[in-house]
C-alpha cells in the first residue's frame, strides 16, 4: 500500500509551475490533501534534488525536464505550499477535497481504545513502520501509476474519514481490495521488500521500496 500509507501509496495535486502538456503532470497532478503535486524543476544535466517539509522527494525526468513528484499528507490544509530545490522555493497550490465518511461498529473495543499493553505494542510497531516509510533509495520507480495487487473489487477507498463506535480515528491511508484468503498478491511495482510484520491495526503487512521514497 502508497503517501503516504501510500500503502498503495497513491498520489495526486496541482502545481503552480508544471508544464501543461506534460504526460506525467496530466496523469498524477491533482490538487488535494492526500494527493500528489508534480512540480517542474527545469532542465539540467543531472537530476536535481528537491525537498518538501524537510524531506527528500521523488525526482524523475520527462523529455528534457526534471519533475518533482510530491506526496502531500492528508493533514495538509488547502492553500499555498512549496518545495525547495537548488536554493529555490517552488510554489504549488493545494485545493479542497472532501473525503467520504465511514462509520463502523467494532465488537473488539481494543481496536478503538487499546489498553496500555496494546498501546506499547502499537508504539513499537509505529516506529518500525515510520522508519520504513523514511527509506530513500536512489533507484527510479519502474512505474508511477501503481498496478492493482490483486484482481478484486475495491472495498474501501483512500482518505475515508473513519468513525469507530462513534469515535473519529485516523482516516483510511490505503486502498482495500476484497479477495478470498489465500489469494496470491503481487507488488504494484518493481521493488525491494524492506519490512514485513503482523501489526495490531494492519494485520499481515509487507513494505516494498520502489525507489526514492515511493513505498507501498
Amino acid at each position: 500500500m502508497p503517501r503516504f500509507f501510500a500503502p498503495l501509496l497513491l498520489l495526486c495535486l496541482t502545481t503552480f509551475n508544471a508544464h501543461a502538456d506534460s504526460y506525467i503532470t496530466r496523469l498524477l497532478n491533482k490538487p488535494v490533501p492526500g494527493g500528489v503535486a508534480v512540480v517542474d524543476l527545469g532542465a539540467a544535466a543531472q537530476a536535481p534534488k528537491a525537498t518538501y517539509q524537510g524531506k527528500p522527494v521523488l525526482v524523475v525526468k520527462e523529455q528534457n525536464n526534471w519533475l518533482a513528484i510530491v506526496g502531500v499528507p492528508l493533514t495538509v490544509k488547502p492553500g499555498a505550499q512549496q518545495i525547495s530545490s537548488g536554493g529555490r522555493n517552488l510554489p504549488f497550490t493545494v485545493g479542497n477535497k472532501k473525503y467520504p465518511e465511514q462509520r463502523i461498529t467494532l465488537k473488539n473495543k481494543q481496536q478503538v481504545n487499546p489498553d496500555q499493553s496494546n498501546l506499547k505494542r502499537i508504539e513499537g510497531e509505529l516506529a518500525e513502520q515510520i522508519k520504513a516509510y523514511r527509506s530513500f533509495s536512489p533507484n527510479t520507480p519502474s512505474n508511477l501509476l501503481l498496478d492493482k495487487p490483486v484482481n478484486g473489487p475495491l472495498s474501501s477507498k483512500f482518505g475515508v474519514r473513519r468513525f469507530f463506535n462513534g469515535e473519529e480515528r485516523n482516516p483510511h491511508a490505503g486502498l482495500d481490495f476484497a479477495v478470498p484468503a489465500g489469494t496470491p498478491i503481487k507488488t504494484p511495482a518493481a521493488g525491494k521488500v524492506i519490512l514485513t510484520g503482523n501489526y495490531f491495526f494492519n494485520g499481515n503487512t509487507v513494505f516494498v521500496d520502489h525507489g526514492q521514497g515511493f513505498i507501498s
